[in-house]
């Protein structure tokens, strides 16, 4: 990957100073000095240990009805990956012991209440929950829920609704210390048609329409249907049928379904792995083939935050802030000359696992023994911001210090919010223990993760906080079209205790809302002068006018160590320009990746339009027009690239395709012979070339073709295949 450049901020209690530090990019091979005695070490001796790492070991019976039965919904992820790739029986034995290891709450004691409470839970599940069915009960949506959760706070039955289906809502509580589950949320249960096991209700993919039973019910609007259940059956159910946070407001006039949903689902499944360090399985992983009982670790200490916001045009991004305190950071030293090198890589999925964005930065950086010892002595933060289109996504961060070999990963859950006509929408809350003014050339200069509204914001990466310390609350909001052009947003911050006491408050200053998609920026400067050490809740209100009330949280711990009060040195990643055509790119791309096509197809033309010689874009509409299908405008794309003279050998071959696949045969023979004229011939020529023949009629040319490219490549068993059934043979 591409080496970028980043910028030094470095803050003292009442101001800062931004250096631009330029690190060059070393050629390939390159070595690295450690801080001893300034030996070369290279990389390619990890690489050619990853190359030569043992192949996996079939699973043994055991082993499977472990991994697909015993532990299939407390497993994460990395774990399950993990203990696939062992290589024998004996190293998944000593994983097992080492994932309930991990979660035993009292180890060094003889027995493990984690695994007794699992045990339990799976017993409890195939004996009370299986008899709808005659599968066994742990397989069950209401076994998974008791096995992952555990027991729920209380039970609500509706064995018999008049107009619905059997149903059944269970309370829980969740701590968001320790996972991403609300405080108080709903999971809800039915049965359709009255027969078979209960079936877990997703508001969002199911919807009330799912739970009416008599036929003219279903029939009608799903306002109709919520207003039914809320007067026949109860508050409690019409309000499980829209949302499962208790904390959110359910709308019984548009019974629109909260998105916020698909996160409780996705945090119910990551509940009984939340807490679990899962690091042993990483090291399991890089040593499989010769690992023994006790896996030791060499990890560096890394927090991450993440969250979204948009920029000034109402663009999402995800803002993210790596932060290593002092102890982990590692300067090398070689002829009075001390560095800096760190690797910080970021993943983005969907909630299906696939791959949306990522990338590796490779940060390296030189100082004086002086600057050196500055920076050794206070946490050290990176900051940047990720491009990404609307939606619900895992982020995965990976910090390494090549220096040491320390390395460390954090995973962060983060809804980037769909545009909405018609409801105002809210940014993430963020947290900052400071904010810089920016000056006049900041202001002018590229957008900066975190810096919003004239302002350098220096996020609270950790959740405790220095009694008697001064917070600042930002937050963003987005108006609805048909928000009154007057319409002025009052924010208000204070300090929640558990039992709902404020211990302190402070409003902001009122903001008249911005036209949307623009955002509206709230921020609020919130003392914690008086308020006793222990657990707590901010709190932004946002008065909205004529909708009433919107509320954004965030736990914290106020503590008596004043080290969190130190401001960190923090790293600044460089920034496209805004409207730069590299973006259009960048989110058409990720939208190609969730499978949005229409919409990914919409922000490449948006590019081209703007810049109808940008190359990139071009051939990036091209491939996508090919796979929809849409032959006559790839033609039209690469015709654009042809006359501009940017065509490659491989646009030409795809408008081959499409001439063909569009019915102009005689025109994909002509272009593909120009390919294998003007450039060197290869064996993806020689068969499009073929395939157009053959749609032309010229069965022999193209039989001569396929010849052709078998001689440069004879283990092509689908092209032999081809000339088989052309020449008989």
């Amino acid at each position: 990957m591409p080496r970028r450049a980043a910028a030094f901020l470095g803050c003292t209690g009442v101001a800062c100073v931004l250096v631009l530090l330029l690190a060059p990019s070393p050629s390939p091979g390159s070595a690295l000095t450690d801080s001893g005695e300034g030996q070369p070490r290279r990389l390619q001796e990890q690489e050619s240990q990853e190359a030569t790492a043992p192949e996996p070991a079939p699973l043994s019976e055991d082993h499977k009805r472990w991994l697909e039965e015993d532990v299939v919904y407390i497993i994460s992820p990395m774990e399950k990956s993990s203990f696939e790739m062992l290589t024998s029986d004996g190293e998944r034995d000593l994983f097992i012991e080492s994932f309930w290891r991990v979660r035993d709450p009292t180890p060094g004691t003889f027995r493990n209440e984690a695994r007794d409470e699992h045990e339990r839970r799976i017993e409890h599940s195939n004996r009370r929950l299986g008899r709808e069915s005659p599968r066994p009960g742990w397989r069950s949506d209401m076994g998974r829920i008791y096995i992952q959760l555990g027991e729920p706070h209380d039970i609500v039955r509706h064995v018999d609704p008049r107009q619905f289906w059997p149903m059944e809502i269970w309370h829980y509580s969740g701590d968001p210390r320790t996972s991403d589950l609300p405080a108080f949320f709903y999971v809800m249960f039915f049965q359709p048609e009255r027969a078979g096991e209960f079936k877990m209700y997703d508001p969002h993919a199911d919807g009330p329409r799912a739970l009416a039973k008599q036929m003219s019910l279903q029939m009608g609007e799903e306002r109709t249907i919520v207003q039914t259940l809320l007067q026949s059956v109860g508050y409690e159910a019409a309000i499980a049928s829209l949302t499962m946070d208790l904390a959110e407001r359910a709308d019984f006039n548009s019974a629109s379904p909260s998105p916020r949903n698909a996160f409780v689902v996705a945090a119910i499944e990551e509940a009984p792995y939340e807490d679990v360090d899962v690091r042993y399985a990483m090291r399991f992983a890089e040593h499989r083939g010769n690992v023994e009982a006790d896996v030791a670790f060499a990890t560096l200490p890394v927090r991450v935050l993440a969250k979204s916001f948009w920029d000034d045009r109402g663009v999402p991004f995800l803002h993210y802030a790596v932060e290593i305190p002092p102890e982990g950071i590692l300067l090398g030293e070689y002829e009075r000359d001390y560095f800096l090198a760190l690797s910080i890589g970021h993943e983005v999925s969907d909630l299906r696992g696939h791959e949306v964005t990522g990338d590796v930065q490779e940060l390296e950086h030189h100082f004086d023994e002086e600057r050196a010892r500055g920076i050794a002595a206070r946490p050290l933060a990176y900051y940047d911001r990720v491009d990404l289109v609307p939606g619900i996504y895992d982020a995965s961060f990976t910090v390494q210090n090549p220096i040491s070999g320390d390395r460390a990963t954090a995973r962060s859950r983060t809804l980037v919010p769909a545009p909405n006509e018609s409801d105002w929408l809210f940014s993430d809350l963020l947290v900052a223990t400071s904010s810089v003014p920016l000056n006049e050339m900041d202001r002018r200069g590229p957008p900066r993760p975190f810096r919003f509204s004239g302002e350098q914001f220096i996020p609270l990466v950790t959740d405790e906080i220095p009694a008697g310390a001064t917070v600042v609350l930002f937050a963003q909001v987005v108006a609805p079209q048909n928000a009154s052009p007057s319409a002025t947003l009052t924010a208000r911050g204070s300090v929640i205790d558990a039992e709902g006491a404020e211990h302190a408050a402070a409003f902001g200053v009122d903001r008249p809302a911005v036209p949307g998609p623009q955002p509206t920026a709230l921020r609020v400067t919130l003392p914690l002068v008086g308020v006793p050490m222990g657990e707590y809740w901010l709190r932004m209100t946002v008065e909205l006018p004529g909708v009433g009330t919107r509320t954004l949280d965030q736990q914290i711990v106020v503590s008596p160590d004043a080290a969190t009060s130190v401001v960190p040195e923090v790293m600044l990643s460089d920034e496209l320009a805004p409207g730069n055509l590299q973006e259009y790119q960048i989110r058409g791309m990720q939208h190609v990746r969730k499978g949005e096509l229409a919409t990914a197809e919409e922000m490449f033309r948006a590019g081209v339009a703007l810049d109808p010689t940008s190359i990139g874009l071009r051939r990036a509409l091209a491939q996508l027009l090919m796979d929809r299908a849409d032959y006559a405008g790839v033609v039209e794309q690469v015709r654009e690239l042809a006359q501009r003279g940017a065509a490659l050998p491989s646009d030409a071959l795809m408008q081959s395709k499409a001439l063909r696949l569009n019915g102009q045969a005689q025109d994909a023979v002509e272009v593909a012979r120009l390919v294998l004229e003007r450039w060197p011939p290869t064996t993806l020529a020689w068969n499009t070339y073929a395939e157009a023949l053959v749609a032309f009629g010229d069965t022999a040319t193209a039989a001569d073709a396929y010849r052709s490219s078998l001689l440069l490549d004879p283990d092509q068993p689908e092209v032999e295949a081809a000339l088989a059934r052309l020449t008989g043979q």
